[in-house]
């Protein structure tokens, strides 16, 4: 998959809640900072077919910003990171994902009412 500009944006400014990132399937990527009490949700264009970890997101960001228009590989337990026509590759593990500060997600959430 190609990485977006604005995706490396969007996770660039969620380095400065959080250094660690749990990026799940889906387009949509959430970070919570390790004193639980900054949160930042953002829809992206990009599409991610596997779930994995990024311990720290900064290094992950230096390896993209090698490439020109960077293409991500996923795999299993590591992402090969390439741009078109280039014959460079960076091959970048996962962070297991229990290290990882990421938000805890609410399917239903009851709030207290007055009686």
């Amino acid at each position: 998959m190609k990485l977006n500009q604005n995706t490396i944006e969007t996770l660039k400014n969620f380095a400065g809640i959080n250094t660690n990132i749990l990026i799940k399937e889906g387009d949509e990527l959430s970070t919570i900072s390790t004193m639980r009490n900054i949160f930042a949700k953002a829809k992206i264009s990009d599409q991610f077919t596997n779930e994995f970890g990024i311990y720290d997101l900064n290094e992950f960001l230096s390896a993209v910003s090698g490439f020109s228009k960077p293409e991500l590989s996923l795999q299993d337990k590591y992402m090969t990171i390439s741009s078109e026509g280039s014959k460079s590759k960076v091959k970048y593990f996962y962070s297991d994902p229990s290290v990882i500060v990421s938000p805890v997600s609410y399917t239903h959430l009851t709030l207290p009412t007055k009686a």
